[in-house]
Order: C-alpha cells, then sequence, then structure tokens
C-alpha cells in the first residue's frame, strides 16, 4: 500500500514534529469570517473612490440587483456546464449607459475595463480563444521569441489588454466566466445584499511600472514590483527615485483608512496612478514579500522595504510560481524531460496530497469560509484542479477547538516557491495533522 493510501486508509502514524520559533503560529489578520467580510467591504471600490478620485482613472458606479446577481451566477453554471446561456441583458443595458457616461468624462471613445465592487475577472482571459491571438501577436513585438522572460512579459501585457472591453456584451463574457467573482456574488445573495458594477476607463500602462504598496496603520510599510517573475534590469538604476515617487505619493494621499494595500502605476510622464485597493491581509498577494517570513517588514515592525527582482530568476523558481494554465500557454520549453511535465506531476501530486491531508483528518479541522475560499484560490490557480475537484473541498466545512492547523498550511502555502519546500511544507503540516487526530 503506497503512503498516500495508507493516509487515506488512517493507517499511517506520523511523528510529531517541533516547529522552530520562526515558524510558530501567528494570528491571522484575516481571523474569522466575520472579520474578512468586514475587511474585504472596506475595500470595496465605491468605498474609497471618492478620497482617490483625482488620482485614478474615470469610473462609473452602478448598482446589481439580487435578480441580476442571481442571473451572473447563473450564467457562469452554465457556462461551466455547456449550457444555453442565462440572459444578461439587463446587465449589458447598464453597461451601456456606464460606456456612454465614460466617454463623456474622458471625451474620447476610449475602451472601459468593467469589475465587480469586491475583484474583477480576471482570470476569464483563459477562457478566451482571443487571448492566444493577443499573446501571440505582443509576442512578436521581442526580437527573442523563444526567450522566456520575453514569454512572460507578452503574457503580462496581453493579460491587461484582453480586459479592455468595447461593448456590454465583451464584458459580460468576462464576468460569466469568472471563477474569481463566484463567492462574492453568492456571499451577497446570502446576505440578501445588493452589490455595485464598477465601468473605468482603460488606460494601459508598460508592465515594468506596476507596483503593490503596502500601508499598514496608516505608515508605508512596503513596496514591491507588481509581477514577481518580471525581470527589468533599468530598475536597477532608479530603484531609489521610484522609492522617493512612491513614498511622496503616498504621503500626499487623503487617508483612505487604517491599513490596506495599494496597485500603483507611473505614467510616462512620471505621475503616480491608483490602480485599485486591497484589504491587508492573507489573501491578498505579497509579490515579491511574504506573508509568514516577512510579516514583521509588513505590518511596520521592521524597516521599510522597496523589492524589485535585480537579478533574471532561475528557471526553477519561474517552474515552482508559475500558473499551470500560463505554463501551458507560453509553451515554455525545459532542458530535461522531467522538467517539461514538471508543471503537470505537481498538479497531479498536489491534488492527491490534498484529497489525503482532508480525507485523514475528518472532522478534526475547523473551516471559515474565507479559509475555504483561500484553499480553493490556490488550488485552482496553482495547481489547476477542476471545478468538481474544488467542490470536495468546499463540503469539508468542519468543527473543531483548536484553528491553528489550518492557518498554519494557509502561510506555508504562501512559502512554496520550489519543488522541495512543496514537500517539506506538507510533511510538517501532514504532523501536525497527526498529533491531532490520535
Amino acid at each position: 500500500m503506497s503512503f498516500l493510501k495508507e493516509i487515506e486508509a488512517k493507517k499511517k502514524t506520523l511523528k510529531k514534529t517541533c516547529l522552530p520559533d520562526q515558524k510558530k503560529f501567528e494570528t491571522m489578520i484575516f481571523s474569522d469570517d466575520h472579520d474578512y467580510n468586514r475587511l474585504m467591504k472596506e475595500t470595496y471600490f465605491e468605498e474609497y473612490y471618492s478620497s482617490i478620485e483625482e488620482f485614478t482613472f474615470k469610473s462609473v458606479i452602478t448598482p446589481l440587483n439580487l435578480q441580476e446577481i442571481n442571473d451572473l451566477k447563473k450564467s457562469y453554471t452554465c457556462f461551466m456546464s455547456d449550457q444555453i446561456p442565462i440572459d444578461l441583458s439587463s446587465i449589458e443595458a447598464k453597461i451601456e449607459d456606464g460606456i456612454s457616461e465614460i466617454r463623456k468624462k474622458t471625451g474620447t471613445n476610449c475602451q472601459v475595463f468593467v469589475r465587480l465592487s469586491s475583484r474583477s475577472p480576471k482570470d476569464a482571459i483563459y477562457h478566451l480563444e482571443a487571448f492566444k491571438d493577443l499573446y501571440q501577436q505582443k509576442l512578436l513585438e521581442f526580437s527573442d521569441q523563444d526567450d522566456i522572460f520575453a514569454k512572460l512579459h507578452a503574457f503580462y501585457k496581453a493579460s491587461t489588454e484582453i480586459m479592455a472591453v468595447s461593448k456590454s456584451q465583451e464584458a459580460t463574457d468576462l464576468l460569466r466566466r469568472s471563477d474569481r467573482i463566484q463567492g462574492d456574488l453568492q456571499h451577497c445573495l446570502d446576505i440578501s445584499e445588493p452589490m455595485n458594477l464598477i465601468i473605468r476607463e482603460f488606460v494601459s500602462f508598460p508592465v515594468k511600472n506596476e507596483f503593490r504598496g503596502f500601508v499598514y496603520k496608516e505608515k508605508f510599510t512596503a513596496l514591491t514590483q507588481y509581477n514577481n517573475l518580471a525581470y527589468f534590469p533599468e530598475h536597477l538604476e532608479i530603484k531609489s527615485e521610484i522609492e522617493q515617487k512612491m513614498k511622496e505619493f503616498i504621503e500626499g494621499m487623503k487617508s483612505v483608512m487604517e491599513s490596506f494595500i495599494l496597485d500603483l502605476v507611473i505614467d510616462d510622464k512620471g505621475k503616480v496612478w491608483v490602480v485599485e485597493i486591497n484589504p491587508f491581509g492573507e489573501l491578498a498577494g505579497a509579490c515579491l514579500f511574504s506573508w509568514s517570513k516577512d510579516r514583521d517588514v509588513l505590518m511596520g515592525k521592521k524597516p521599510f522595504e522597496f523589492r524589485i527582482v535585480e537579478e533574471k530568476p532561475t528557471l526553477q523558481y519561474i517552474k515552482s510560481e508559475i500558473d499551470p494554465k500560463v505554463f501551458e500557454l507560453i509553451k515554455i520549453e525545459w532542458k530535461t524531460e522531467m522538467k517539461k511535465n514538471s508543471a503537470k506531476f505537481l498538479s497531479y501530486t498536489a491534488n492527491q496530497l490534498f484529497k489525503a491531508i482532508f480525507n485523514f483528518v475528518g472532522e478534526k479541522i475547523p473551516f471559515c469560509d474565507h479559509q475555504i475560499q483561500r484553499i480553493k484560490l490556490r488550488l485552482n490557480y496553482s495547481f489547476n484542479c477542476s471545478h468538481s475537484e474544488l467542490e470536495y473541498f468546499s463540503s469539508n466545512k468542519k468543527t473543531s477547538k483548536d484553528q491553528k492547523i489550518i492557518k498554519y498550511i494557509i502561510l506555508e502555502l504562501d512559502n512554496t516557491v520550489d519543488f522541495p519546500v512543496f514537500f517539506q511544507s506538507f510533511s510538517l503540516s501532514l504532523s501536525f495533522f497527526s498529533s491531532y487526530v490520535k
């Protein structure tokens, strides 16, 4: 019987492992469902738009009623199961009105970017045939089209520009294909609360000019390059200038909230723009930082840090960090057959490990809704699990007094930067699980 089978059959006894001091459990910023929903709502676009209006793109906010939210959610189910699409004409009419208003504000025939109050449907791009064509078009802009960094750069450019739409139908096509927004739609339905649709002026910026900043208790604590796999050597010469420009910008902003994460871009004239604001907590990506390793930096207990990619990332690092969907699209070729198949193997192995873990611990592990969402997102984007497989994890909502274990594994997932670390993380986690189920 294999190791995984033994675990699944609950016949394998794992030794309890003591972690070093740096691995002690920390209280998660998203401590429970209530706190998670509160922090998320604080960063709904309409909550902060007035505070940043002069620093961001022209936007229109229009409400979606509960029926429209329900239709949008059903349309995703229809898309996933190849059923006849749900009629979204009432939503499309609101988007058309928003497009007209944005064009009046800008005085141009500009394209727009459509999102919900909470987040954007940016994961929908993988379901669009047009995205593959746009990626190939962007790749032609580079002299060495086989270079991995050219491929990544082209991918980042295409993934941004594909979100620009001119017609309402294009916007609803993105919304109905997005798994990312489903939890937010369901939450609105659960509490019978409407959500807003956000129509924004689309402005294109160079990938190299995208950054993520961290503000904790009104203190600017950290700044990072947004795309952690992209290498821009020109940043090395102007790093201090970028840092100073961002610090001056943050100091000049109106008070938005006590703690938040904001995405920033610099235009060709050197002006800083706010793209969006996210809640300060573990569900927001930390880019070149880590919520577990760099927690003291992000929370202002250590000096301010600005991180950029200062040398070309290794192929091993790229292999471990890249989304399998991206991996497949850009067709990165590795030197050995094993490396070529590593993403597929990782997907399968991770899938089996997670199933073994959840089967093994049974009812001993507590789950909050946002923790389930995090695991699902990580599985979906990092390990390419299918929709049906993700539903398995949604059904494992249990009760227990001790929540430290699940918090630990969630934080460990953020630290996965290569193949060995992946297995080390789960080895430690399994050891902890075993001590609680004996």
